[in-house]
């Protein structure tokens, strides 16, 4: 037997110990067109908007809270809306 068919016997065995709740639960995110990213991630745009609304602001100062506010509701808003982005815990 060649290594290919060791490795594909290998994984269809180890697909069998998969529990039918992982299995589906597997197949209902791949059907779906949603992207998971990690909450590290996520700030990280959050970051670099809030970081572009003071930015539009000339970096007036006392306005840190809302800018990371507003920020984080439009990429929320935004990643709702195109239905691709969830945040995970890393």
């Amino acid at each position: 037997m060649t290594n290919i068919k060791k490795a594909a016997k290998k994984i269809e065995t180890a697909k069998s110990k998969i529990p039918t709740s992982a299995k589906t639960k597997a197949a209902k995110v791949s059907k779906e067109t949603n992207t998971l990213v990690s909450e590290d991630v996520l700030n990280s745009m959050i970051a670099t908007r809030a970081y572009f609304l003071a930015e539009h602001r000339n970096f007036a100062p006392g306005y840190e809270i809302n800018d990371w506010l507003t920020a984080e509701a439009e990429i929320k808003k935004q990643s709702t809306i195109k239905g691709n982005l969830k945040a995970r815990k890393a």
